[in-house]
C-alpha cells in the first residue's frame, strides 16, 4: 500500500475550488472536496491507476480526473504517491508550472 502525499499546492487548489463553488452551493463544495479525498484513499491501493499525464509523457506523473478536474500526482516509487496539484480540465496545463520532485 502507498502512502499519500498532499503537497501545499494541491491542498491550495482544493482551497481555492471549494471557495469558488461555495459561493453558488456549499454542498456541490462538501461533495466536491471529499471526492477529491476518496480519489486520493483509492491511491493508496492503485498508485498507478490514472493515465499518464499527456504534456509530461513521463510514466511517473499521472492524471485522475474527478468531476471536471485533473488531479495530478507522481508516483516516484511503488510506495509513494505525491498529489501535486488540482486543476480545472478547461485550462491549459501549460499556463501552470508544477513541481515533481516532491
Amino acid at each position: 500500500m502507498a502512502s499519500v502525499n498532499w503537497t501545499f499546492q494541491a491542498l491550495s487548489d482544493m482551497a481555492d475550488i471549494a471557495e469558488y463553488h461555495d459561493q453558488k452551493s456549499e454542498k456541490y463544495s462538501k461533495f466536491l472536496t471529499s471526492r477529491f479525498f476518496e480519489r486520493g484513499e483509492q491511491l493508496e491501493k492503485f498508485p498507478f491507476m490514472g493515465r499518464v499525464l499527456p504534456e509530461s509523457n513521463l510514466k511517473s506523473v499521472r492524471e485522475i480526473i474527478v468531476e471536471n478536474y485533473r488531479v495530478i500526482y507522481s508516483v516516484p516509487s511503488s510506495d509513494k504517491v505525491n498529489i501535486l496539484a488540482i486543476r480545472h480540465s478547461s485550462i491549459p496545463l501549460a499556463n501552470f508550472t508544477i513541481d515533481i520532485d516532491v
